[in-house]
């Protein structure tokens, strides 16, 4: 896991160096760069794998160069596949020697997370590949046959030489969804390379392709097959040089994960973020750390709770602004960013994930409904999910913001659908990607370790792509994922009902936290100096109070308003 920084525009190597360095936390272990023709390469590393200082990067074999963040988990297996040597036990090295043989035929057969760009000196010409679910971010701006791209959209802004202006259709979406949607960026000139994609630039010329991953189906018998693939997914993902631990909430996905990985690494540390603030607007509570618990009774772990309360997430906010780049508002980003500064002390370099398995195996309560529906999505307001301020409210609080101006954020949704499945599919392509995926790979790596998903294996998608809608749901939520661990889940974990990671936002703003609120709406604040929030944005703004999603807006407001102050 690491961060990555290319361009072929006329920079100085001073200017380069300053700004690779503001990847340092997603690599604190080596910082490099090269000049190869008229391009500069730099890399910052998190050794993981061969921590050797021959594995580091930029790698140049021949006439390729590589600069790369991620893990490719099955790279042992295609090297020996192809009957490729290397001199080191990294699997760069193998990705480079895999891409010279296959070029992006390569691409079809990765287990793994990656953003990567590789520079060929003879054909003078940039590939740049991203992984199939987005798990590795991957940003570039391209300017009349220049490029600049990197792991961070800091790090571009730092090298661009011209301005950069807000793009005002992602701050309207912002809104309805937490997050800003790719391929846009929260600045007009910055994109988004997404998932299941590479580029390569030739001759002042780029395009962008897709890739697909080759599955082939293990067997007929789907639970067999689950128990399988998710068993392959977590051995893979607890390979590594250095200390791995893993994230348990105590629902059944971080479950599975965290006694299959105790299987495989002895004395594994394990963390569970606890609130002390025992309320939570949509179920009425948040705090599990009694179901982690009898998780981890009869396991050979080290268990680590943290309890945290309004007050030690205020003081994270800073740390949050940091690590997130672009404006995110997604209020369980702050757990992720508590236990990651906590394993950080403990000297963890991977953590070990559950994400991604309700968009694969089923896991939202509102799919079941889906049958019943005759889902029909207006322009205001989506009879769906994962979304919050409608397009109706956002015209209550934002100035000059509107549907005569702005694309309506539903857009963005599944508009024409064959059958209830097209819905969980657009989710594990959408939400999946934009939140989870982004989620977990920024709060993990602002304390420099590597977030590894294990419901995210290419293999895992493949092979839920394929289920319908009635198999999928046919015995409840997710019950492919109960019946093929049954046997060493506890009874508590399989039984419980579902409950989302989320901090109890909306009680916090109604105390402690109304003062954030405050700074927001106030004169002063970047929201208004720029012109952003209407007059009337404070009282219109608390009409929503007695909504159950008002404390994730309020949350979006700030976010928004302390990472302008940063940025601008």
């Amino acid at each position: 896991m690491c961060g990555i920084l290319g361009t072929n525009f006329n920079i100085t190597k001073n200017k380069f160096y300053k700004s690779l360095q503001t990847l340092y936390h997603r690599g604190p272990d080596n910082l490099e760069y090269k000049k190869i023709d008229n391009f500069l390469l730099g890399h910052t590393r998190l050794s993981i794998i061969d921590l050797s200082k021959e594995a580091n990067q930029p790698m140049t074999i021949d006439n390729f160069t590589i600069i790369y963040n991620g893990e490719i988990y099955n790279y042992r297996e295609l090297i020996t596949k192809y009957n490729i040597k290397c001199n080191t036990n990294s699997d760069t090295e193998a990705l480079l020697r895999l891409y010279i043989l296959k070029k992006e035929k390569i691409l079809d057969e990765l287990d793994g997370m990656f953003a990567f760009g590789i520079y060929d000196k003879t054909k003078k010409s940039l590939f740049l590949a991203r992984d199939s679910i987005g798990e590795k971010p991957l940003y570039y701006l391209f300017d009349k046959g220049q490029i600049i791209f990197s792991s961070s959209i800091q790090a571009i802004k730092s090298l661009y030489n011209k301005e950069l202006t807000l793009n005002k259709q992602a701050i309207w979406d912002y809104f309805t969804y937490l997050w800003i949607p790719e391929p846009d960026t929260i600045y007009n000139q910055i994109k988004v390379l997404k998932p299941s994609c590479y580029l390569i630039l030739k001759s002042n010329y780029f395009e962008i392709k897709k890739f697909n991953y080759n599955y082939k189906k293990i067997s007929n018998n789907l639970i067999q097959n689950t128990k399988k693939i998710v068993e392959k997914s977590i051995i893979n993902r607890t390979k590594s040089d250095v200390k791995v631990g893993a994230f348990l909430s105590g629902g059944l996905d971080s479950s599975i994960v965290t006694i299959l990985a105790s299987k495989q690494i002895t004395d594994l540390d394990v963390f569970t973020i606890g609130f002390k603030d025992n309320i939570e607007p949509y179920t009425g509570f948040a705090d599990e750390t009694e179901f982690a618990k009898i998780v981890t009774k009869n396991l050979n772990v080290n268990h680590h709770i943290i309890k945290v309360d309004e007050n030690y997430f205020k003081n994270l906010l800073k740390s949050y602004i940091n690590a997130i780049d672009q404006p995110f508002a997604v209020s369980s980003a702050l757990g992720i960013l508590a236990m990651s500064k906590y394993a950080k002390k403990l000297g963890i370099k991977v953590l070990l994930s559950g994400d991604g398995a309700d968009e694969t195996f089923g896991g939202y309560s509102w799919y079941p409904k889906l049958k019943y529906n005759n889902i029909v999505f207006t322009k205001d307001k989506p009879k769906g999910w994962h979304y919050y301020a409608t397009e109706s409210e956002k015209e209550l609080f934002l100035n000059n913001f509107s549907l005569k101006n702005y694309k309506p954020s539903t857009r963005l949704l599944i508009q024409n659908y064959n059958d209830p499945k097209d819905f969980i599919n657009h989710d594990k392509s959408f939400y999946l990607t934009n939140e989870m995926m982004t989620k977990l790979d920024r709060m993990t790596m602002k304390y420099s370790i590597e977030g590894r998903a294990i419901f995210v294996a290419p293999e895992i998608l493949k092979f839920t792509d394929n289920i319908s809608y009635k198999v999928l749901l046919k015995r409840g939520l997710k019950w492919l994922l109960k019946e093929a661990f049954k046997d060493i889940l506890p009874k508590e974990i399989v039984d419980r009902k579902k409950h989302g990671f989320n901090a109890p936002l909306k009680y916090w703003f109604e105390h402690s936290w109304i003062e954030l609120l405050e700074q927001v709406f106030s004169i002063k604040s970047k929201l208004n100096e720029l012109g952003i929030l209407n007059k009337s944005s404070k009282e219109n703004f608390f009409k929503l109070k007695d909504d159950k999603r008002f404390g994730d807006i309020a949350f979006a407001l700030i976010i928004l308003n302390m990472w302008l102050e940063k940025n601008l």
